[in-house]
């Protein structure tokens, strides 16, 4: 009985001991949190409401010099789509203006029959046409033996983005009955690609895509 009452004892000490050792630890953490929920001090304040006054005044320097970039911008654009005195003289200039050398060259047939659904198809034979001038001529052979299978020559302009022209010589009977006589299509240039649709008078449709070579 005496052992046992010197362990309750022995056991009560010691937690009297670690009770007191742990109220002052306590104690400041509790301090601490007080003082970090209380409110900052008036000079805290201040120097808070500096930052952000310092900050608020970057923004708006940097905001008024894009505001003077962007004004000068579009002083300049606007400068430039001004027409010159000689556009605002006669504007409707280019709209009925020749455009026959727009065509000018070496061209190399591509595709046919493509204009309805874009899908143009290579064509059977190899054919070249020569724009210069106002003239053309043009040749198509066959890829595997080189002999030519047909050929026509004769006149052609552009304006106002529409094609005309007229055969004054060929090699094939179904396009000299047709010399002299006008024929008209559109044509569409794209890079280096030209999409020609019209009619020659016999009613044969012309559906191209030729691609230049020169």
């Amino acid at each position: 009985m005496g052992d046992c009452h010197t362990g309750k004892r022995l056991a009560l000490v010691v937690g009297l001991v670690v009770v007191f050792a742990l109220v002052p630890v306590l104690l400041t953490a509790g301090r601490g949190k007080a003082l970090a929920t209380e409110k900052p001090g008036a000079e805290t304040v201040v120097a808070e409401a500096r930052v952000l006054v310092t900050e608020l005044e970057t923004q708006l320097r940097t905001t008024a010099m894009n505001l003077k970039k962007a004004k000068q911008r579009l002083a300049r654009l606007e400068r430039s789509a001004e027409p010159s005195p000689k556009e605002e003289l006669n504007p409707v200039a280019d709209a009925g203006a020749d455009q026959t050398d727009l065509v000018e060259g070496v061209w190399r047939i591509v595709g046919v029959n493509g204009h309805e659904g874009g899908n143009y198809q290579k064509p059977p034979y190899d054919e070249y046409k020569i724009m210069s001038a106002g003239h053309y001529l043009w040749l198509s052979f066959s890829p595997e033996t080189g002999k030519v299978l047909r050929s026509g020559g004769g006149e052609y302009s552009i304006r106002d983005g529409k094609y005309k022209a007229q055969i004054e010589y060929s090699n094939s009977e179904d396009l000299l009955v047709l010399a002299g006589q006008e024929y008209k299509g559109t044509f569409k240039l794209e890079g280096k690609k030209w999409y020609h649709f019209g009619k020659v008078p016999n009613g044969a449709v012309f559906d191209e895509l030729w691609e230049r070579v020169h």
